[in-house]
């Protein structure tokens, strides 16, 4: 099953795929607005992902007036993106800014991660693609924590603009980094 929201630009709080076994794919093109998490988590047969007009995330909740939610597993406006094991692609190329956290983690077959745009973010935490092949973060200038793990097949990280990291920066068992 497909969702596809052609026509949503705003969603004010959260949005949540997931857990689900029948969802294969989301496309929203037009959304620009999310002032809560996105949390994709659990979806065993979610192929693709594409927000490509989506800016930023958990910025606006407070200029729209609506309370933060605290959720249990990440900080208000977090992006976490674990446990879709046939997810291939996850283009998030128009995000700038993520008000708190990126985790993308335990992914099996993601192959394309886009973050072309991507500028600032708390903590960033990219960890168990053993698909993927190549982590681009030209765009990134500042984060708390930065941890790149567990990817077997990893051969490119690429963070051309990365000036700050407030706490730590952790590359590890990425056997094929030079």
């Amino acid at each position: 099953t497909a969702l596809t929201l052609p026509n949503l630009q705003r969603v004010s709080g959260d949005l949540i795929i997931g857990p689900s076994a029948s969802i294969t794919s989301v496309s929203l093109p037009a959304l620009t607005v999310l002032g809560g998490n996105l949390e994709i988590t659990s979806s065993t047969n979610l192929v693709t992902v594409s927000v490509p007009q989506l800016a930023a995330v958990g910025s606006s909740r407070r200029r729209l007036g609506v309370a933060p939610r605290r959720s249990l597993v990440a900080r208000d406006g977090s992006v976490i993106v674990n446990d879709a094991t046939v997810l291939t692609d996850l283009d998030l190329g128009s995000v700038t800014k993520i008000e708190g956290d990126l985790e993308v983690k335990d992914l099996d077959e993601l192959k394309n991660l886009v973050l072309d745009s991507l500028v600032e973010a708390t903590d960033v935490l990219i960890v168990n693609l053993p698909e993927l092949k190549a982590l681009v973060i030209d765009a990134l200038t500042t984060v708390k924590s930065l941890k790149v793990d567990d990817m077997p097949d990893l051969v490119t990280v690429s963070a051309r603009h990365l000036t700050t990291v407030l706490e730590s920066l952790e590359v590890a068992d990425n056997p094929l980094l030079a």
